[in-house]
């Protein structure tokens, strides 16, 4: 009887151990690969250059960099955080103009959680993509290519020139003034430029009245005194000739 009984529990027990791993199977699933999505492979291949979507992230690669070109690809998966799908690696082939090569995610990158799973690479600019796989936690339709960094060249801002500035600096000269020792100063102004001295004639100097114990002479006071002395000496001698007349009259 008792050994009946073992053989029951024993029949329950694993009866429910199979329904709760087979419950629970799904979301212990084993890693899946996924495809990314053919729109973002163009015939030929994608070049970043051209690639519709552009953007140089410091979270995702960063750029631009001289000669390289940055890819970065998404997974887009729905559901609260904890149960989205994420990245366990990338392969990505490229074409290389001289064959073809082959990027993996890790180690030839690396794989960051920002909102959804991201994965991000670089390659020397130039390189097209032609297709890539991803192993993932979830099975999803699909990855995509959310943008890429296309290779950026450093260049120097060209530098104007602003012609020289000409500061008027005064430069002071001297320019001898006549009849005067002494001399005026002329100011020039510029680099470059005619000055005209002004010369500047000394009036001759009139003596102040009673300076020197006589009055001032000017030229019309001494015509004056002439015509006056010429006056006097012509009555003299009529008065000479008259009395020297009388003086032969009487002795007549």
């Amino acid at each position: 009887m008792a050994s009946a009984w073992r053989s029951r529990i024993t029949a329950a027990v694993g009866t429910a151990g199979v329904l709760v791993f087979g419950i629970a199977s799904p979301a212990w699933a084993d890693p899946t690969t996924i495809s990314i999505n053919s729109g973002n492979i163009a015939d030929g291949g994608t070049s970043a250059a051209t690639y519709k979507n552009k953007s140089c992230d410091p979270n995702f690669g960063g750029g631009p960099y001289a000669g390289q070109d940055v890819w970065v690809f998404n997974l887009p998966s729905d559901g609260p955080e904890a149960e989205k799908s994420t990245f366990v690696s990338i392969t990505a082939t490229f074409d290389t103009g001289s064959g073809t090569a082959t990027r993996s995610i890790p180690p030839d990158g690396q794989i960051v959680f920002n909102g959804t799973s991201k994965g991000y690479t670089t390659t020397p600019a130039g390189w097209k993509l032609t297709g890539a796989t991803a192993v993932v936690t979830k099975a999803e339709p699909f990855f995509v290519l959310t943008h890429t960094c296309p290779a950026g060249v450093a260049t120097t801002a060209p530098t104007t020139t602003k012609p020289p500035t000409t500061t008027a600096v005064p430069t002071t000269g001297t320019v001898p003034t006549s009849g005067s020792t002494t001399s005026a100063p002329v100011t020039t102004t510029g680099v470059a430029q005619t000055s005209a001295a002004v010369t500047t004639g000394v009036a001759p100097a009139t003596s102040a009245p009673g300076s020197d114990g006589g009055l001032p002479v000017t030229g019309s006071a001494v015509g004056g005194l002439v015509a006056v002395g010429v006056g006097l000496v012509a009555a003299g001698a009529a008065l000479l000739f008259l009395r020297r007349r009388r003086a032969g009259g009487t002795e007549a």
